[in-house]
């Protein structure tokens, strides 16, 4: 039997409703489904999502069910090595749908690149209505115009691609981070990236940001709410200075590039008022980047300041 060229994994907790419709989209990929296994982690579900895996594993070759009790995200992300048999990881979530051809798109960048990241865009799908504020692009994530290796892309973790012996370098997901149960949380796959790009030399990293290999990814209606949006602007600001204090940064230079994100959202802001005028501008932006910037302030400011006090603690 041929060895699997990936393995998809797909984390979930108490969502069996969506996770049938991820199923569904990876069940109807074209890549030959010797190719690829396929496991579902439930992280402590009390749902029907048991029921769910045992309907779906006769759809699939290589098709496994594992619980992970540890409550996290990231708990769950690390089960997900331990149990894989592939050379290549591909995180998907379980609220995420994937064209037909993803797969395939994938295994031909792998197999033209060797990466060891491969990160895609992720665009938004909807089942209750908009609100008429509420644009696609707060929900879009695409970090790159051309396919290519880049050294700045994000890499969204809807949509993570990663070598294997990746994290024998650099280490799991942290699990201090992410989402912990329906507790929102975020950065556990940024502050991999982060973490890999730090101990690897520019010239022998390898990124590679795809066009092809994209998702789409559910937006509840909590969602398209503004206070959703803010606060989940101001904990990515937070999330911020939580990674880049994993790489001792000064939080004071930190908060000297907060008005940074103000000042180039307000550029926009202005562009978009002499474009298109007042009514079309987007003032959410704005918004959210204040709101970003406030996280990031506290969060700077609350480490800069535990700081200083342990120096003095010492003295």
């Amino acid at each position: 039997m041929t060895e699997p060229t990936l393995t998809v994994i797909v984390c979930t907790y108490n969502r069996a409703d969506l996770l049938t419709k991820c199923l569904d989209s990876i069940a109807a990929q074209t890549l030959d489904s010797d190719l690829f296994e396929l496991i579902v982690v439930d992280n402590n579900s009390t749902d029907k999502t048991p029921q769910v895996a045992d309907e779906y594993e006769p759809k699939f070759r290589h098709f496994r069910y594992v619980f992970e009790n540890n409550q996290g995200l990231s708990h769950a992300r690390n089960r997900g090595i331990e149990e894989a048999h592939s050379e290549y990881l591909v995180y998907l979530d379980d609220d995420a749908l994937a064209p037909p051809e993803f797969l395939t798109n994938l295994v031909n960048v792998i197999e033209s690149f060797r990466p060891d990241f491969v990160g895609g865009p992720v665009y938004p799908y909807y089942i209750d209505h908009k609100p008429a504020w509420f644009r696609d692009s707060y929900e879009t994530k695409k970090y790159e115009n051309e396919s290519r290796f880049s050294q700045t892309c994000r890499v969204t973790g809807a949509n993570y691609t990663v070598k294997g012996d990746v994290f024998q370098r650099v280490g799991t997901f942290n699990v201090e981070m992410g989402m912990i149960g329906n507790q929102m949380g975020l950065g556990e796959d940024a502050a991999l990236l982060d973490k890999y790009r730090l101990i690897t030399p520019p010239s022998a990293q390898k990124v590679y940001y795809s066009l092809d290999c994209w998702v789409t990814h559910y937006v509840p209606k909590e969602k398209m709410k503004l206070r959703y949006y803010l606060k989940r602007k101001y904990l990515a600001g937070r999330t911020q200075v939580r990674i880049a204090g994993l790489d001792n940064a000064s939080y004071l230079d930190i908060l000297l590039t907060a008005p940074k994100g103000l000042l180039s959202a307000s550029l926009q802001l202005a562009s978009q008022l002499k474009r298109n005028g007042p009514i079309r501008a987007d003032y959410i932006l704005v918004i959210g980047t204040l709101a970003r910037m406030l996280g990031t302030t506290v969060e700077a400011s609350s480490h800069a300041w535990g700081r200083r006090r342990n120096r003095r603690a010492h003295l």
